[in-house]
């Protein structure tokens, strides 16, 4: 979960989730115990709107966790609460 706070526009949303998806998916190393491997590390992210897309923290939480399954199901890698 991110929790960012006033945020002017959805286009600047689609930017910072854009920035946050590609640092997750940076390429990596982790070793352990002499052995290397490099991970391929994915993202999905749903986008909810306060107060548009829920007035509680529960219902914003509810909102994005929607967004994300139509996320993963559509295989883009972000998606706003519709």
């Amino acid at each position: 979960m991110y929790l960012l706070t006033k945020v002017e526009n959805e286009q600047d949303l689609t930017l910072i989730a854009e920035k946050i998806i590609a640092s997750i998916q940076m390429p990596c190393s982790v070793t352990v115990d002499d052995v290397t491997i490099n991970p391929c590390i994915s993202a999905s992210m749903g986008i909810a709107i306060f107060p548009k897309d829920g007035a509680t923290p529960q219902a914003l939480v509810r909102s994005a966790d929607k967004a994300m399954y139509r996320a993963k199901a559509s295989k883009t890698q972000y998606s706003f609460v519709q």
